[in-house]
């Protein structure tokens, strides 16, 4: 974990319930450690997407603990993200939270819900995507554009 640790209390900014944030997705895709293990996406390019067909159905988190599928049809999720936001189509938007450890909040990203928006959104190079974001706002400030500085 970085070095840079805050106390929860002073970080985090108090949100209106359903606060909508629109992170600019170049900035989070760099920031966030993304499962290359689980879901390769390193040198995935457009035109490697559109060779999966479109996997339009949601398959929830409990499902998927029982019969797991196959790497293909994650790519095709993917796919159905980078095609819908490329015709001009919106998402729901993604969940980002830090990493915390008691009371600490570090400058790293944990994304809770939205692999397969955020993957579609970079590839489609869209430049931001909705998300409830529950972190440090020194962070929230950087990922929306209000600020150059990356925190440490």
């Amino acid at each position: 974990m970085p070095n840079a640790m805050y106390n929860m209390a002073s970080m985090i900014e108090p949100k209106k319930k359903n606060w909508v944030d629109l992170l600019l997705v170049e900035r989070l895709w760099k920031l966030y450690a993304w499962p290359e293990s689980t879901l390769p996406m390193r040198g995935m390019t457009p035109e490697k997407i559109r060779r999966y067909p479109v996997q339009a159905e949601y398959v929830s988190d409990d499902e998927r603990t029982w019969t797991q599928p196959p790497r293909r049809w994650d790519y095709g999720r993917i796919r159905y993200f980078y095609d819908l936001l490329n015709a001009g189509g919106s998402v729901d938007p993604i969940d980002v939270d830090n990493v915390c450890e008691g009371s600490c909040v570090y400058p790293e990203l944990a994304l809770l819900d939205g692999h397969h928006r955020l993957a579609g959104a970079y590839l489609a190079k869209v430049k931001t995507i909705p998300a409830h974001y529950g972190g440090r706002s020194d962070l929230l400030k950087y990922l929306t554009g209000k600020s150059r500085r990356c925190p440490e």
